[in-house]
């Protein structure tokens, strides 16, 4: 069982001028789940187990009630190789008021009467093996269909209601993950790499075309790592490499009537991959901790541990700008997800 209240005020303002949009809710969330594991009797030695569950849950602001049945199965082929598979439905009651100008203020809101919950169906496929001893590798593909997700509208002049402040749309993502994990010895940790795609259709944005949303990521890769050097000392290792969120350029700017003293961005158009202005960065960013274990008191330890930044370098684009002059596209990097301009 779940409860959770919520106060959320979102004012949406330009200048001096009163706000142009101001929006109070206060709903409360209620969630129940309920889970169970079946293993066929048909085997003796129980390679399938299938786990079935059901959450219900509701929030006050809006009539509708969310039924998520979810389901998952387990196949052990043989001791070092497993099958796995599961489905789910999800609901979301909050939605991300992200200003694509200004992409590091983010604001979540509880849905209204108007809007209804989003909604996701998500298919995973993986299979988790053991390659070597000590050492666990897992490979998993999913799907994602999602109803209901919103954008923000671009310069709004007002509103009371969600319906006044987001587009409301579809998407889908999908990918692919990488995990390879050491837990036992003096060295520990583990390897991770996604490869994703996330994807937006709105008929009010982009003329009904798809395109990628603030928070798509096409690579994650990670290291993570912790080696025991005594019963004292402990080091610690990570390093990070991803590329980042993708924005569309503005290409111009409108005069303000509202406000003289300051101008209106207006976005460009977010094409296809060969074609689309989308400029995102890349950042490396390795880390070393160091850790010290002392006995305090009786059966009680003190662990010190001190993180060290080595390097943190890459682009990032936070503030959007209008667009100084035109490129010719010549190409598109897969790995590095950038437009190639000449």
């Amino acid at each position: 069982m779940q409860a959770t209240g919520y106060q959320t005020i979102l004012n949406i303002q330009t200048g001096n001028n009163p706000p142009s949009a101001n929006i109070n809710l206060t709903p409360f969330y209620a969630a129940g789940y309920i889970q169970d594991e079946w293993k066929p009797s048909l085997f003796t030695t129980d390679p399938l187990a299938i786990t079935a569950g059901l959450r219900v849950d509701k929030i006050s602001s809006n009539s509708e009630v969310g039924i998520d049945p979810r389901i998952s199965a387990r196949y052990i082929l043989n001791p070092s190789i497993s099958l796995k598979a599961s489905y789910g439905i999800y609901h979301q009651y909050l939605k991300l008021a992200s200003n694509p100008f200004i992409p590091v203020f983010d604001v979540w809101s509880p849905t209204d009467a108007i809007q209804p919950p989003e909604r996701a169906d998500q298919y995973v496929l993986g299979i988790s093996t053991i390659p070597f001893e000590d050492y666990t590798f897992d490979v998993e593909g999913y799907y994602k269909n999602m109803k209901n997700l919103v954008e923000m509208k671009p310069n709004v002049r007002s509103g009371a209601t969600l319906e006044d402040i987001f587009f409301v749309g579809n998407g889908s993502a999908y990918g692919i993950e990488f995990f390879l994990q050491k837990q036992v010895g003096r060295l520990t940790g583990w390897i991770g790499y996604t490869l994703a795609w996330t994807w937006r259709t709105f008929p009010d944005i982009n003329n009904g075309n798809a395109f990628p949303p603030t928070y798509d990521r096409r690579n994650d890769f990670d290291i993570v790592l912790t080696y025991v050097l005594n019963d004292r000392w402990t080091l610690g290792g990570t390093f990070t490499y991803g590329t980042g969120q993708a924005y569309t350029q503005i290409t111009a700017l409108a005069p303000n009537y509202e406000n003289p003293t300051s101008t209106i961005p207006i976005e460009g158009d977010k094409i296809h991959f060969g074609c689309r202005p989308i400029i995102e960065w890349i950042f490396l960013q390795p880390i070393i901790s160091v850790s010290f274990r002392i006995s305090a008191m009786q059966n009680s330890i003190l662990i010190f541990s001190m993180p060290i930044i080595i390097a943190m370098s890459g682009f990032r684009k936070w503030i959007n700008q209008p667009i100084p002059r035109r490129f010719h596209i010549s190409g598109y990097c897969l790995f590095c997800r950038r437009l190639v301009y000449q």
